[in-house]
């Protein structure tokens, strides 16, 4: 099995336009009171990135911050695919997760306008772990 390609660098972001990567494609669907706030996010440029480690988040309906491993480590996600995941930030705040969550301070309100995102794999990244793989 190849290797996935980890995302590299920070792309901007437009969510009405689908992200396409190596290892999958991010979108967002327009909704209203899940997901990213539009309002919350409007005063800050959106951007995509992947992992450099340490990343921490806080999620919708939780009262601590939490290392992205762990919340990864507590979902089964193996280790030789993180890399590969997008990283939705507003700024230089880490907004979302795909898959993983929304951030506490950018959840939209009921009623309010938003972004539901969606992550898609090209390919099965949690098929077979590459030879000596470990977290």
């Amino acid at each position: 099995m190849d290797t996935p390609q980890p995302l590299a660098g920070s792309v901007a972001w437009e969510p009405a336009i689908a992200l396409h990567f190596a290892a999958g494609t991010l979108r967002a669907m327009a909704t209203q009171g899940v997901g990213l706030g539009r309002h919350k996010l409007a005063a800050h440029a959106l951007s995509v990135r992947g992992r450099r480690g340490g990343e921490r988040i806080q999620l919708s309906g939780k009262l601590h911050h939490q290392s992205l491993k762990q919340l990864w480590q507590a979902r089964a996600v193996p280790p030789w695919t993180r890399d590969c995941l997008p990283l939705v930030y507003a700024g230089e705040t880490l907004a979302a997760v795909p898959g993983l969550g929304i951030a506490a301070e950018f959840a939209a309100a009921p009623g309010e306008p938003s972004w539901v995102l969606t992550w898609q794999e090209n390919s099965p990244l949690l098929a077979n772990a590459p030879a000596g793989e470990q977290d």
